[in-house]
């Protein structure tokens, strides 16, 4: 989970969004960037992205440790506790279809 480089002194300034796996360690390395930075906007990372492409995810083998859920907001660890209690809770980023992603990017870059 190192994600140091979330403590350059220039990113605070900016408006950072974060996309990572849908698994429980995406959650923990969200909570872990969150660590950096508070403020960002995390992409693709909620249950209704989960759900409406649940066909694509797959068994996690080892789920992280629940207390790396630390700095997350209590919407994002209730996902996190929900995806560790899936028998197939993990959604891995690259098999989201490149359109979701691109709106996913697009309108996060029209509310900048």
């Amino acid at each position: 989970l190192d994600l140091q480089w979330l403590s350059a002194d220039w990113l605070p300034s900016r408006q950072v969004a974060y996309w990572g796996d849908l698994d429980t360690w995406g959650m923990a390395m969200l909570a872990t960037a969150r660590s950096y930075l508070p403020q960002l906007q995390a992409l693709l990372m909620d249950q209704a992205v989960f759900d409406s492409h649940q066909s694509q995810a797959v068994a996690e083998p080892v789920p992280a440790d629940p207390a790396l859920y630390a700095r997350l907001p209590p919407q994002e660890l209730a996902l996190a506790q929900y995806l560790c209690a899936q028998q197939l809770g993990r959604l891995e980023q690259e098999f989201l279809p490149g359109s979701v992603v691109a709106q996913a990017v697009y309108q996060w870059l029209q509310v900048r």
